[in-house]
């Protein structure tokens, strides 16, 4: 039976004009290389979650020694996980507004803008680890369904979803309260 089919696509193919032959050859390397490239960007996007998974990890200890060594946030966990909400729930989809800082048009997205009103709370880097712990992994839609979603933690989502404009803004303010923590 095996043979029999073999035969028989060999045949069907053979009796194709060449202009469809093309076709089938041409189609074939097109999902082959659909295919292969499905594969080597979810073994990409693995390798980089792990990547994150390990980051936050690392985070969620430091946290744990600096409570060890006596220090404790400022804010109840809850808050910090309300902060992580948010942002999150800004990220989700299209944005690109702007705000104005003290008279000085800068160009904000209100994404940036609910980061900075977070960050501008922060007074230690105890704080900005309970941040980072609680945002955790997450998920969010890029912009729309034919972007995408990005997955990550949240320096990967603020590097993701912020200009460069304002993610220099928000480590000046970092910067500023003492917090050595940048994204």
């Amino acid at each position: 039976m095996e043979f029999t089919r073999k035969n028989t696509v060999v045949q069907f193919y053979n009796s194709l004009p060449p202009w469809a032959k093309g076709v089938v050859v041409v189609g074939g390397l097109a999902m082959t290389y659909v295919i292969i490239n499905g594969i080597l960007k979810k073994v990409k996007a693995d390798a980089e979650l792990k990547n994150e998974r390990n980051s936050v990890d690392v985070q969620q200890q430091e946290l744990q020694n600096l409570i060890d060594a006596g220090q404790r946030p400022t804010f109840p966990q809850s808050q910090y996980y309300t902060w992580a909400d948010e942002i999150q729930n800004q990220f989700d989809g299209c944005d690109t507004s702007t705000f104005s800082d003290g008279g000085i048009w800068f160009i904000f997205s209100n994404s940036g803008k609910t980061v900075k009103n977070i960050i501008e709370n922060l007074e230690k880097d105890i704080d900005f680890l309970a941040l980072q712990t609680a945002y955790d992994i997450r998920t969010y839609d890029q912009c729309g369904w034919w972007m995408g979603n990005v997955t990550g933690n949240l320096s990967k989502a603020i590097n993701d979803e912020l200009a460069s404009a304002e993610i220099s803004e928000i480590n000046d303010i970092l910067e500023s309260k003492g917090i050595t923590y940048k994204f």
